[in-house]
């Protein structure tokens, strides 16, 4: 299916994630690879990712701290890659344009990965998660989104509260393949009385383990997954193109 583009699409933060058998088996390893990295230019900040261990007791404490893996950023925290052993995870909070020129950036990414991975590229589990977030007017809410908050706040026809913030998780299996996932979540919280703040969080997932062979491989999965966002997307919505908020 075709879909119009929003002219002003509610996405604040675009992430993909890979889990790769063998990639990055030590710390060393992930180190050489940001060393080697071509975009280092770019991604000019470094942080080191620790793993906590607690033993938990009379007096819980902790007792291992070590780095677990490292994150690069560009100077202004707008791109990071996050690297650990068999994983890593891309997340862009550009302004949104289109996928095409997202996925043109995570290319350049997979294509150092290639580059210094010596043997055939093992996918075990593919992400990509978009996280929208936009405010509408308390009274636009039924007529504009499907997603309500469920709690009645109402006692024989006494209103008695009002919700302040609201959170729904809901976990979703595609009916045409079962390896197509998404986990879906929406937050809404009351700015005043009379507006409404909503994150609507949709990460989706193939959990069916694939071989990359060229980069196009990764474009041709991320595309199943962008499509499958788009459906839980607009089906969500009474009709997005509509919605001024997104005009």
């Amino acid at each position: 299916m075709t879909r119009r583009k929003l002219n002003n699409p509610p996405i604040k933060e675009v992430i993909i994630g890979l889990s790769i058998d063998g990639l990055f088996s030590s710390l060393e390893d992930i180190t050489l690879f940001c060393d080697n990295f071509s975009l280092k230019e770019k991604y000019v900040n470094k942080e080191e990712i620790q793993s906590v261990t607690f033993e938990v007791g009379e007096e819980p404490k902790i007792i291992q701290n070590t780095a677990s893996g490292i994150v690069i950023f560009t100077a202004n925290d707008d791109e990071t890659i996050h690297i650990q052993p068999n994983n890593i995870m891309f997340t862009d909070k550009t302004k949104y344009e289109s996928f095409e020129i997202f996925f043109e950036k995570f290319a350049l990414i997979a294509t150092n990965i290639r580059e210094i991975f010596n043997k055939k590229i093992e996918v075990s589990d593919i992400g990509l998660r978009y996280v929208n977030n936009f405010s509408i007017p308390m009274e636009k809410l039924l007529e504009s989104f499907k997603i309500a908050p469920t709690i009645s706040c109402e006692e024989d026809r006494d209103v008695f509260a009002g919700i302040a913030n609201y959170l729904s998780v809901t976990n979703i299996v595609s009916t045409f393949d079962n390896s197509l996932q998404a986990s879906i979540k929406t937050a809404f919280r009351a700015l005043d009385i009379n507006n409404l703040n909503i994150i609507f969080d949709i990460d989706t997932h193939i959990t069916e383990p694939f071989t990359v062979d060229a980069v196009d491989d990764l474009k041709n999965k991320l595309s199943q997954l962008k499509d499958f966002k788009n459906k839980i997307f607009f089906s969500n919505f009474i009709n997005a193109y509509d919605m001024e908020e997104f005009k």
